[in-house]
């Protein structure tokens, strides 16, 4: 069974169509061949060939490893891309590390206190 090329990291459907005119249809194909030959297809240079042969070889190579485990599955179940936790308040969250930076600093004669010094404790007078 062969794999498609847009099945690749890096191509499109468009990039797709204009291998397939070079002769690549598949992405075992695009594995087998050499830097020289996708050099050759209008809109691969070497930096863009090398990166894709590293893709389709790794595609390839991935999809046999799992074909020859017992079951055709994958090396590590339930292993997939993970999905970062969105927050309901960013704002909230932003308050909250202002607060915890705010906790570490040192009090500095001149910013907001009379002469460095610390405010005491209790209650406060009335005017």
């Amino acid at each position: 069974m062969e794999t498609s090329l847009t099945s690749v990291s890096g191509i499109g459907p468009a990039a797709a169509a204009v291998l397939a005119e070079h002769g690549f249809t598949s992405a075992d194909q695009l594995a087998a061949s050499v830097v020289e030959d996708l050099v050759k297809v209008p809109g691969f240079g070497p930096v863009r060939a090398a990166a894709t042969l590293r893709s389709a070889r790794s595609l390839v190579e991935g999809r046999a490893e799992a074909a020859a485990r017992p079951g055709g599955k994958s090396a590590k179940p339930g292993k997939g891309k993970k999905v970062k936790k969105k927050t309901k308040d960013k704002k909230k969250d932003k308050n909250k590390d202002k607060k915890k930076a705010g906790k570490n600093k040192k009090s500095v004669g001149g910013k907001g206190r009379k002469n460095g010094k610390r405010k005491k404790s209790g209650k406060r007078k009335k005017k």
